[in-house]
């Protein structure tokens, strides 16, 4: 919805250039829901849907600072900050709006929360060393034993991309290494449907990465995205300050995952923000990273007040 006080008023402020709104777009454009969630088809232009309700924001008088637009890839989020300027928002005012991805934002939270940057490792050649030195210590621990186990460990570059694809997986759906009391990493390896010594370096790894309590030692890419969601739901105490907006944005949204949704809900809670996300839902991008869109069409949303949900 549009933070203003006038929400009887459903005629457009902003008028774009070069184009005529379709009745739909103005809908999403104007309307005064706190939360807004577009169910796009294929073509339908969400993209400049979301343009236009940024744009009406800040021709009601929303600070463009004030406003923050969250996707999924930076191709996105630089497509949306162009559209801005595309449809007829003043190119200076389009500038200050933050537009950026899920894991960027997370990555900047934590900077400021944690006081400081924490190495990331930008790629498979950045990440593979570490892996390999949590599957050596795996076998070294494993030999210890009395009764050594058969363990799946990746080996060669191929079987470490498929590990990190899971584990990536296993954080989007915000799955702790940490084991229950009298649990096993057998027993949680078969609940997760996964080979035990895949749980077993998920969890060796994390441990690496945690710094044995001292802080993370470094970050790859999702990894800001599941740190902060634990630990604004921690549950001890109020979670960490995240930065307010009075208008948050989200693109892409049938890429959703718990991960991702758990930071959304907390922005969007701490801010007391309006909330307008468009996605189109037959065409899920990010389903190798956890995207899932029954878990948008049967949770997202659920818990808030003053829902609409339009079609685009």
């Amino acid at each position: 919805s549009l933070p203003t006080p006038d929400s009887a008023r459903a005629t457009p402020r902003f008028q774009p250039k070069g184009f005529a709104p379709t009745d739909e777009q103005i809908e999403i454009q104007t309307n005064n829901a706190r939360h807004v969630i577009a169910m796009a088809n294929a073509g339908a232009a969400k993209t400049t849907t979301l343009a236009l309700r940024i744009a009406e924001s800040i021709t009601r008088g929303v600070a463009p600072e004030h406003i923050v637009v969250l996707t999924f890839s930076a191709e996105a989020a630089r497509v949306l900050q162009r559209r801005l300027i595309e449809i007829g928002l003043e190119a200076r005012l389009a500038r200050r709006v933050r537009c950026t991805t899920f894991d960027d934002f997370a990555r900047d939270s934590l900077r400021d929360i944690e006081g400081g940057d924490t190495p990331f490792l930008d790629s498979f050649e950045a990440v593979a060393p570490h892996v390999r030195a949590a599957v050596a210590e795996l076998q070294r621990l494993n030999a210890l034993r009395a009764s050594p186990r058969e363990l799946w460990l990746p080996e060669h570059n191929a079987q470490i991309a498929d590990f990190l694809k899971l584990a990536r997986q296993l954080k989007t759906q915000l799955v702790r290494p940490t084991l229950e009391e009298d649990e096993t990493v057998a027993e949680r390896a078969d609940a997760l449907d996964i080979p035990e010594g895949a749980f077993a370096l998920y969890r060796q790894l994390e441990k690496e990465r945690d710094g044995d309590g001292d802080g993370c030692a470094w970050r790859s890419g999702f990894d800001a995205t599941y740190d902060l969601a634990r630990l604004l739901s921690a549950g001890a105490g109020s979670p960490p300050t995240l930065p307010k907006y009075r208008v948050v944005i989200v693109d892409e949204l049938q890429d959703m995952n718990p991960a991702s949704y758990a930071c959304l809900e907390q922005l969007l809670t701490q801010g007391q923000a309006f909330f307008t996300g468009a996605g189109d839902f037959d065409q899920v991008i990010h389903r190798w990273a956890g995207a899932d869109v029954s878990f948008i069409r049967s949770h997202f949303g659920s818990g808030w007040r003053n829902v609409k949900r339009l079609t685009l």
